[in-house]
């Protein structure tokens, strides 16, 4: 089985490494960030 695609979530130090290394190995990725305070105003509205 082959890996092609990744989704990172997280960019911080680690999610940001993780990422830039399947880049490097030719992965097509998808990092996505979580802003806390976006996060809460989302959660308290829902």
């Amino acid at each position: 089985m082959e890996i092609r695609e990744v989704a990172v979530i997280g960019a911080g130090t680690m999610g940001a490494g993780i990422a830039q290394v399947c880049a490097q190995a030719g992965m097509e990725n998808q990092s996505l960030r979580r802003v806390p305070r976006r996060s809460r105003t989302w959660h308290g509205s829902h």
